[in-house]
């Protein structure tokens, strides 16, 4: 009954967010004619947009994402350590991460889609073959993202024992991310490569694309590592304990 219960949590907050990319999308691009010139719709596709901008992935949209995840990842307490080890309780947090990861990076994707294809008439534009075949690259480089944050949410999580301050923390820590990238330009996530814009330019490098994921993985298995050192460490708390 409690992992239905989750789950039902889970979805309606997919739900709040899609509703909010509707709102942001319409927000953005309320007044803007279908009819734009070939670089004005690359600005509304790219990192340049008002909806996949550097912003809202990194200080917004993550905060749907750290959300979801303190409903879909399980409380460490006795009642569950009774039925799994620490081990399996570490991979079960660490596929759910992956997983919420990769579907939160797609519903995204796919909401700019549809919603550009709606309002842009995107088959008609030359434009599509690349965006496509950017979108699905960049799904998997927001799914690294996006799990590193995740990681950092479950690593809180295990210093505080509390997914309310895990939350609050995560959210403050994506904020501050966003302030360093404004103050001082250096790369943070999502920020180290518009794949859409150096598509279409034909000035993409597969190799720098590559290193960037291997960054954003190595990023998740140290955080995870760290994790798993701090959980082999802590003692159970006690059932109830949020």
């Amino acid at each position: 009954m409690r992992k239905i219960k989750r789950k039902n949590k889970t979805i309606c907050l997919y739900i709040y967010f899609i509703l909010f990319l509707l709102l942001r999308w319409y927000v953005s691009y309320r007044y803007v004619e279908s009819n734009v010139n070939l670089e004005e719709l690359l600005d509304i596709l790219s990192m340049n947009s008002g909806f996949t901008n550097i912003v809202y992935l990194t200080a917004i949209y993550a905060i749907f994402y750290v959300f979801i995840l303190s409903m879909e990842i399980p409380e460490y307490n006795i009642y569950c350590c009774v039925r799994c080890t620490k081990k399996e309780y570490r991979k079960n947090v660490i596929k759910k991460i992956v997983l919420h990861a990769v579907i939160f990076s797609s519903v995204i994707v796919i909401m700019q889609i549809i919603l550009a294809g709606i309002q842009f008439h995107l088959l008609d534009h030359a434009i599509t073959k690349w965006y496509l075949i950017g979108t699905m690259l960049n799904v998997m480089l927001w799914s690294c993202a996006y799990a590193i944050i995740g990681s950092v949410y479950f690593l809180v999580y295990l210093g505080t024992y509390s997914k309310v301050k895990a939350a609050m923390i995560l959210c403050i820590f994506c904020m501050l991310l966003f302030v360093l990238f404004r103050m001082t330009g250096k790369q943070i996530l999502f920020s180290d490569i518009d794949v859409i814009r150096l598509l279409f330019l034909d000035r993409l490098n597969l190799l720098q694309y590559s290193m960037v994921m291997m960054k954003y993985i190595a990023y998740s298995y140290l955080i995870s590592v760290i994790s798993e050192i701090l959980l082999n460490k802590k003692e159970l708390i006690k059932e109830g304990v949020v």
